[in-house]
């Protein structure tokens, strides 16, 4: 029988995002290195106590080593007074069960995918989609100034932030 050597095995990170959009909450979880697990859109409406028990049994379920959630105290933070909210709550739940909690700010996340200019929500998703392929048949359309936000648009801003996160090219 052979012995495992413990020496040699490096323990996988599992690390998830979690993204407040005006369609439901995107959330991704992946195992370093950038192996994705699951993704997708919780479309929960309702009180805001039921979606942040909704989403608090997502981590739940998922066990992240790491959970990552937008800076709502930086200056770059745009968002409003419910989604800020929701955003503290859910860090005081991941922080309850043991989750370390790493904030990234909105800014930081445009400037790992700039390429000389400042890049729009959906070429980040075109970016994302050329890096992960299963991802690509749901990288949404350009969108014009009349139409609603994609609905898989959250699930790609929480990608986004776990690649600006980990750094991942």
């Amino acid at each position: 029988m052979t012995a495992f050597n413990t020496e040699t095995y490096e323990r996988s990170h599992r690390i998830m995002a979690l993204a407040p959009g005006p369609c439901g909450t995107g959330y991704a979880v992946i195992e370093t290195p950038l192996f994705p697990l699951d993704r997708g859109v919780n479309s929960c409406t309702g009180a805001p106590t039921t979606r942040v028990a909704v989403l608090t049994r997502l981590i739940e379920w998922y066990r992240p080593d790491v959970l990552i959630l937008e800076d709502i105290e930086s200056a770059g933070c745009r968002r409003r007074r419910r989604a800020r909210d929701l955003i503290r709550e859910l860090s005081k739940a991941a922080e309850a069960r043991g989750v370390a909690v790493r904030p990234i700010d909105r800014l930081a996340v445009l400037e790992h995918f700039d390429e000389g200019r400042r890049p729009t929500k959906v070429e980040i998703a075109h970016a994302i989609g050329e890096r992960l392929p299963e991802l690509r048949q749901h990288v949404p359309p350009s969108r014009r100034l009349w139409r609603r936000e994609a609905h898989s648009m959250p699930m790609f801003d929480a990608f986004a932030m776990i690649f600006a996160a980990t750094k991942t090219e």
